[in-house]
């Protein structure tokens, strides 16, 4: 039998559950100053400024002048692109470098022709300028995270005119030779082997387009504002 219970005496306690620490939760003001603390090393690891000695671009844009492109044949509003490669070798910045490159302007579409000979009226007309260059280029020390550069050199140029005008037939006028051009370009780098920019150049030849076809003399100066988006791969 149990002894009898002392009135005096009171009974011990039931220990205390645990109590979990509460969950840590991290409001957005929380995440935005991780994110914030972190941010600076995420680009210094996408981006440091290593300058890479070789650069292979590749570019897709268009030209201007848009219409009446090759003057007395017009090509109206139809597609205007330029697209091409060009590989970079810049020693350093502030250092002057070489750059090679292949470049081809194209417009179509329908327009107006004026060509002594051949009949007035709607044509169709389709440009296609094939240039090879090679040239000095300059790299600026960076800008604001941007790499900048100029260059300037000289082309090899090859041009067809090909034009149909309903009535009077097709008429195909060709010439080559050199030319020209001057660039100025700004890179933004997403890691240190691959960046995207943009490129402004001026083409313009020597001496103007000229040929003679079924009697009929076509001449133009083809100068044009080349304007494209680039993505480099570096190394």
């Amino acid at each position: 039998m149990r002894p009898p219970r002392d009135p005096n005496v009171r009974a011990p306690l039931p220990p205390e559950p645990r109590r979990r620490p509460p969950a840590r939760r991290f409001g957005s003001a929380a995440s935005l100053s991780i994110l914030t603390a972190l941010l600076p090393g995420l680009v210094g690891c996408t981006a440091t400024g290593i300058h890479r000695t070789h650069s292979l671009r590749l570019h897709g844009g268009t030209h201007f002048p848009a219409e009446d492109v090759v003057e007395e044949l017009s090509t109206g509003s139809g597609d205007d692109t330029t697209w091409g490669a060009e590989y970079v070798y810049s020693p350093a910045r502030e250092r002057i470098g070489v750059e090679v490159g292949a470049f081809q302007s194209f417009s179509d579409g329908e327009g107006g022709n004026t060509l002594s000979g051949f009949g007035l009226g709607e044509a169709e007309v389709e440009k296609k300028l094939n240039e090879m260059h090679v040239g000095l280029n300059y790299p600026f020390a960076r800008i604001g995270g941007l790499e900048t550069e100029v260059g300037l050199g000289l082309a090899y140029l090859d041009t067809t005119v090909d034009t149909e005008i309903s009535g009077s037939g097709e008429l195909s006028f060709q010439d080559e030779g050199f030319g020209a051009y001057a660039k100025a370009s700004a890179m933004a780098p997403i890691s240190d082997a691959v960046g995207v920019g943009l490129d402004v150049r001026f083409l313009a030849p020597f001496d103007e387009f000229e040929d003679t076809q079924d009697g009929v003399t076509f001449d133009a100066n083809l100068r044009q504002l080349q304007v494209t988006l680039f993505l480099a791969l570096s190394w």
